[in-house]
């Protein structure tokens, strides 16, 4: 067996913050979380059966700051998902955490989230609010 990573494409594959996770609830916090680590198991099982994979090693994932997500979490949750299923048991989660990146009308492009430091104006966040599986390192069959 030979170890390769798998990266993504162009588009990526992104995985987005669910839009039902509220501020102060515990109980929709503890969702929001379990959510993203699903749709991360998800996304690295489909992308290691496409590709032949008989082990999956480790899943990197980008975390926007702004995302309102705790990567602990996710990483916790994701190994209790793992656990059970013969592909993917025993893989590593590893992640980084991506800062905010803004644009603003008058041509100000940054990291500056909540007032334009040229015009005063509220800026665009560009980056910095999505959840993205990179890459993966799987083993597959010598072939």
């Amino acid at each position: 067996m030979n170890t390769v990573a798998i990266s993504r494409g162009s588009s990526g594959t992104g995985l987005f913050p669910r839009s039902s996770w509220s501020p102060g609830k515990k109980d929709a916090s503890r969702m929001h979380e379990f959510g993203i680590a699903y749709d991360i198991y998800a996304t690295a099982r489909k992308a290691a059966l496409e590709r032949g994979a008989k082990d999956v090693k480790e899943v990197h994932v980008e975390f926007g700051e702004m995302a309102m997500v705790s990567p602990e979490q996710v990483s916790f949750l994701y190994e209790a998902l793992v656990e059970d299923d013969s592909l993917m048991k025993g893989s590593h989660l590893s992640w980084s955490v991506v800062p905010p990146q803004t644009r603003c009308s008058c041509g100000y492009e940054g990291s500056e989230r909540f007032v334009c430091p040229q015009c005063g104006r509220f800026p665009e966040l560009i980056k910095g609010r999505e959840v993205i599986v990179t890459h993966m390192e799987v083993e597959v069959d010598d072939e």
